[in-house]
């Protein structure tokens, strides 16, 4: 095993940078901004803000080319190229939310300096998280993101909705923080130990001693080890919202502000799903084949209730909410497949879905302020609200549009490829056939909701014009980059998947002794 004294913390200059940074912000902040909230230090804190993040990915590209790996903090944390990668991801897309939010806060009167600095250490949480090596470091980090994410939700301290939505993510987030922890208490009772390292040994002592390659948790005592995982998983589905753990995100989703359903969607879902695929192939591999049944079934119902779900909702973002859970069905049939191309599937789904989120949540923000017919202001809420937005605005809604059908997985756009690549993992396993014509009947489910936006954007005639009031340069240089992206992804399929090969094995190499 590696250990480490003093070079434990030079191994992780970027996080201690960062939270240092955000202290010493938060004293400057509380001393220099305490009578004074106004927008003007809104934008200064988070140009600040912005800057340390940008610092802190200048010192994970100097970890990346230094090849830092390692266990430290007697194995609480390990430092490796894929989280290493994973963090500069979750920081550019920190910092693309922070960018595409100036109108919104300004339209919305945000003034409270505080809730940048928490979006900070919710990013800083994050990184954590990825670096996670042991099941209680693990949940202190997921801890530390959900009391970030909980002062988020009820930034608009005047909206009801926003204190419901608040409250439901409160009281479900701690029930399953809850059941994670009793769930980790009995890995320990049964193992001695909740460290990823020394919980892969553990298995792999319990096979050579049932001399098989492959262990049954079922024909042998290990119900404490198999009930405890199990509940420690909960959280982690939880989090990304698969059914049936997904009752929570259409209220939730729907009652907090858009900036923040952004951050939730794209940033907080990206680490959590990275996480889950860790967590299934490079600690718990042999207990992926224990809940296979389980999985399946939530694969099933996650595919099912996102696309049927999403084909009844007229308010935009329940409707891409359900749309999520339909997705993260996809990811979730990657990596039920257990073999390195459905790894690499899932890898590239996630990427790809949360290029095509950016897109999605920088177009709505673009459209949810006001709307002006006749001169009375209505909020863009349904998909009635965007119609005549195609003829007022051609060129976004059509970048927009490339985006829907990335999403509904119609060639050539991104979105298509990677769904071939989820089923064609999943058609090496037989047991998965059911599984995949589910997928497949989903899919083309999903392709109704998708093409109504489209119809509402283009092909309804209205005598209101529409427009994207709040479209910034940002957020069009940002859709118009992404798009392409997905536009292009077909001249670079091969090229993706090799570089995500060799990002994941590097994880591997970590346990090389």
């Amino acid at each position: 095993m590696y250990y480490y004294d003093i070079y434990d913390l030079s191994i992780i200059t970027p996080e201690i940078f960062l939270f240092c940074s955000l202290l010493l912000l938060l004293i400057c902040g509380s001393l220099n901004f305490r009578n004074n909230k106004s927008l003007e230090n809104v934008y200064l804190t988070s140009k600040i803000l912005i800057t340390l993040l940008v610092g802190t990915i200048v010192l994970l590209l100097n970890n990346l080319e230094n090849r830092v790996k390692g266990f430290i903090f007697y194995d609480l944390f390990a430092i490796e190229n894929f989280s290493t990668l994973a963090k500069i991801f979750v920081l550019l897309l920190t910092i693309s939310t922070m960018c595409s939010a100036k109108l919104y806060a300004k339209q919305n009167n945000l003034k409270e300096y505080e809730y940048v600095i928490v979006l900070g250490l919710i990013s800083g949480g994050l990184l954590i998280i990825l670096s996670a090596h042991d099941f209680m470091a693990l949940y202190l980090a997921i801890e530390l993101v959900s009391f970030g994410l909980y002062m988020l939700a009820v930034i608009k301290k005047k909206s009801i909705y926003g204190a419901e939505a608040g409250m439901k993510y409160f009281i479900i987030g701690a029930f399953a923080g809850g059941i994670y922890a009793y769930g980790a208490s009995l890995v320990y009772i049964q193992t001695g130990t909740t460290n990823f390292y020394s919980l892969q040994y553990y298995l792999y002592q319990q096979k050579l001693l049932w001399h098989t390659n492959t262990l049954n948790f079922l024909n042998h005592n290990y119900d404490l080890l198999l009930f405890g995982l199990s509940l420690m998983l909960v959280l982690l589905v939880f989090k990304i919202a698969a059914a049936p753990f997904h009752v929570w995100s259409p209220d939730v989703y729907e009652g907090v502000p858009l900036i923040v359903t952004t951050y939730y969607a794209v940033v907080v879902k990206f680490t959590f799903l990275i996480l889950l695929i860790k967590v299934l192939y490079f600690v718990l591999f042999d207990f992926l084949y224990v809940i296979k049944s389980a999985l399946i079934l939530m694969t099933v119902l996650s595919l099912l209730i996102g696309s049927i779900g999403a084909c009844t909702q007229d308010r935009i973002k329940r409707l891409f909410t359900y749309s999520s859970i339909s997705h993260i069905g996809y990811i979730l049939l990657g990596a039920l497949t257990g073999s390195e191309l459905g790894l690499s599937a899932a890898l590239l789904y996630i990427f790809i879905y949360t290029l095509s989120n950016i897109v999605l949540f920088n177009f709505l923000l673009s459209t949810d302020h006001y709307e002006y017919n006749n001169d009375t202001p209505t909020r863009v809420a349904t998909i009635s609200n965007l119609i005549g937005v195609g003829k007022a605005n051609p060129f976004v809604s059509t970048l927009f549009a490339f985006n829907l059908l990335s999403f509904a997985g119609i060639p050539p756009f991104a979105g298509f490829f990677a769904k071939i690549l989820i089923f064609t993992a999943a058609l090496q396993d037989e047991t998965l056939f059911p599984l995949l014509l589910v997928a497949i009947i989903s899919s083309l489910i999903s392709c109704f909701y998708y093409l109504k936006i489209i119809k509402a954007l283009f092909f309804v005639a209205t005598t209101a014009l529409t427009s994207l009031i709040s479209l910034d340069r940002t957020k069009e240089i940002t859709i118009f980059w992404s798009v392409l992206f997905l536009v292009c992804f077909a001249f670079t399929v091969d090229n993706t998947l090799a570089i995500l090969e060799r990002i994941w094995l590097g994880y591997f190499d970590l346990f090389k002794k």
